[in-house]
């Protein structure tokens, strides 16, 4: 893990550090979080439930298809889906 500038205290720190991280970081907190954390879920959704007490949008970022999308996909499907819910 390398560290990044960016932190998110919020809905709108997290929509513009997701804008500006690598793939790299999707990636880790994304597919790799499900390994390392031995969980069925991702960094981003434990983040959304538990510090933001938002579970329904923690478990619609969860149902990203992680087969069938890019990484790129992944972070615009992420985008979208919080945008819509601010």
């Amino acid at each position: 893990m390398i560290p990044t500038p960016w932190v998110a205290r919020n809905l709108a720190e997290f929509t513009d550090a997701l804008r500006k991280v690598s793939i790299h970081s999707i990636h880790y907190h994304f597919i790799n979080a499900r390994l390392r954390l031995k969980l069925n879920t991702n960094d981003f959704s434990l983040w959304l439930e538990n510090d933001l007490e938002l579970g329904a949008l923690a478990d619609r970022i969860n149902r990203i298809d992680i087969y069938t999308s890019t990484l790129s996909d992944v972070r615009n499907q992420i985008l979208k889906i919080v945008e819509n819910a601010a």
